[in-house]
């Protein structure tokens, strides 16, 4: 039978605020889902006879049998679309580490190298043509303005803007200099 979208997001959910790597009881997560969603799982209402039964029709969980604890325990597995930023960045920098070839100096050099864009900063100033540089198109840039109609481009207080950015949005708007 065909567990409904709704529940599987909030079993999901249930999970993922656990932690990705720490697996839960059977009993200890039917108690943090009822905590949690304020409702007990009805499993029953779908068809299924046990709990361990509904978790393996469940395709966004991990089930695992713990000698420790000698019980089945539950984990959370996230979908590319469902994962947080902090863990898609994380994912991003070990795909990086395992495909990356180059020395570690190198690799350190090139990051220090690019801008906030992510764009190669001395390839855009160097005549040399640089092999990662990706050519940003002005007229498909947007710019959305804030709650009060008004375009702001923010650095860190340790930085200052770098002449390429300055000249990117100097053809796009006219900038105003405003240091707190």
């Amino acid at each position: 039978m065909e567990i409904p979208e709704n529940i599987r997001i909030k079993i999901l959910t249930v999970l993922l605020s656990i932690g990705q790597n720490r697996g839960v009881t059977l009993d200890c997560f039917d108690r943090l889902y009822q905590e949690a969603m304020q409702e007990p799982v009805r499993y029953q209402a779908l068809g299924y006879s046990s709990l361990l039964e509904f978790f393996r029709a469940v395709p966004d969980v991990g089930l695992e049998y713990d000698e420790e604890d000698e019980a089945w325990k539950v984990y959370g597995t996230p979908r590319p679309t469902r994962i947080t930023l902090t863990e898609q960045r994380r994912q991003t920098l070990m795909m990086d580490a395992q495909h990356d070839t180059q020395p570690r100096t190198v690799t350190l050099q090139r990051r220090l190298r690019k801008d906030s864009f992510g764009v190669d900063a001395v390839s855009v100033c160097s005549t040399e043509p640089d092999p990662d540089h990706v050519p940003i198109d002005v007229d498909k840039l947007v710019l959305v303005p804030d709650d009060r109609g008004q375009y702001s481009i923010c650095f860190p207080r340790s930085k200052r803007p770098s002449d390429w950015n300055v000249n990117l949005f100097s053809l796009i708007i006219v900038l105003e200099w405003c240091d707190w």
